[in-house]
């Protein structure tokens, strides 16, 4: 979380956060900046103009568990504390299809060290622990998010909870711009220099090895139908707020 006296930056971890959390910093004219990273906001932080970015969740679980092969990140470090060596090597123990599948399973029905006592995906429960501060609130939330996951529940149901900008990690400099032009972003205050932090130019960037290959690539055989269909249908919450991103700049 990075947070002014008028806005907040949610940083929702494998969505580029660190990069923009660095940017943030030096093209902002608020002074004061505080908050920790990945740290949860407060009822009253959350009044203020938030800022939130979100990843496809096909492409987020795949990031995070090459990070893990990387050996870093809280889900590598949280397993190795409550799992045993055979289990592990199970997820991570070569660079596999077939460990990539049984991470899917680890992360999608996820154990208690993960989310609690809440029933949902790994990724759906990060996202609404950053934009559902009252703790009761989302664990019924998340109930009928486990039960009904449907678009139109989203809509009724989940709409108040909603930043005031959703940044998609995808091509974010090109949406930041176009974010930036349309006035979306004023309330973030940036310096009429910002646009040299964001260069257009600039290639996409990951920070484990396996992705950065991938990318290079332009290839993921680990990302078969069958996987990404799996993910979405678990994952949904972050398919419609992905989706009303990408919408919202077009």
């Amino acid at each position: 979380m990075l947070k002014s006296d008028s806005w907040l930056y949610l940083d929702l971890q494998k969505t580029g956060c660190t990069f923009l959390r660095d940017k943030l910093a030096n093209i902002t004219e608020c002074s004061q900046l505080m908050g920790k990273k990945h740290s949860v906001p407060s009822n009253k932080d959350l009044k203020l103009p938030t800022l939130l970015t979100i990843r496809d969740p096909s492409t987020y679980y795949f990031s995070l568990w090459s990070y893990g092969l990387d050996r870093r990140g809280g889900v590598w470090k949280k397993s190795k504390k409550h799992l045993k060596k055979e289990q592990i090597d199970l997820l991570y123990g070569e660079k596999s299809v077939s460990c990539f599948s049984n991470f899917l399973n680890y992360v999608l029905e996820p154990r208690t060290f993960l989310t609690g006592n809440i029933k949902i995906d790994l990724y759906s429960y990060r996202i609404l622990r950053l934009l559902v501060p009252n703790k009761k609130t989302l664990c019924k939330l998340a109930i009928k998010l486990h039960s009904e996951r449907k678009e139109k529940f989203f809509e009724r149901r989940f709409k108040r909870y909603l930043p005031t900008v959703l940044l998609p990690t995808e091509h974010m400099n090109l949406y930041f711009h176009k974010l930036s032009d349309s006035g979306k972003l004023d309330f973030l205050h940036l310096r009429p220099t910002w646009k040299e932090a964001f260069p257009l130019d600039s290639e996409l960037k990951n920070s484990s090895k396996l992705s950065r290959n991938i990318i290079a690539s332009n290839s993921n055989p680990f990302l078969s139908k069958e996987m990404i269909s799996k993910i979405e249908r678990k994952s949904q919450l972050a398919v419609w707020l992905h989706k009303r991103a990408i919408n919202s700049i077009r």
